[in-house]
């Protein structure tokens, strides 16, 4: 049984070796050059870092949860506050957001009542990176205040 599959091949050339790189989505290959761009990390380390998913590298990158990121083997904290420093800024997120309509991202809160939400936890003590980690990752059955807070609050304690 023959299957095509395409593949997108980065060409990595350092001063003393040259490697390719092969990824099944674009996507995967873009963030691969921003983080190949990051002093200390190579192509071999990026790929690491790849293995934790697009998604959930751009989700800890934008949260900035250092704890995601420092569980790759060959990231310490050093390297997971560059690699969050570098990303977080980047438009990875939009297109991982299009890419997976499933993705919990896509509950449908007005960025009011989410910025609500967000200002009454960090009020009651919580802390806002934490508080954001929980949002994003909302079940999508979550859509009322009135669920949401109580959720939050209970996976927060």
């Amino acid at each position: 049984m023959e299957e095509e599959t395409e593949l997108f091949v980065f060409h990595h050339k350092t001063e003393n070796s040259e490697m390719l790189f092969g990824f099944t989505e674009k996507l995967e290959k873009k963030i691969f050059q921003e983080l190949i761009k990051i002093s200390g990390v190579g192509g071999k380390v990026a790929m690491q870092i790849l293995s934790l998913g697009v998604e959930k590298l751009v989700r800890a990158a934008k949260t900035e949860d250092n704890k995601t990121i420092e569980s790759i083997k060959g990231v310490g904290k050093k390297m997971a506050e560059k690699i969050i420093l570098e990303l977080k800024d980047k438009d990875l997120g939009f297109e991982v957001l299009a890419k997976n309509q499933n993705t919990q991202k896509q509950i449908f809160l007005e960025e009011s009542l989410l910025s609500s939400i967000k200002s009454t936890l960090t009020n009651m003590g919580y802390n806002p990176k934490d508080v954001e980690n929980i949002l994003q990752n909302l079940p999508e059955n979550l859509t009322d205040v009135g669920e949401i807070i109580p959720y939050a609050i209970k996976h927060l304690s």
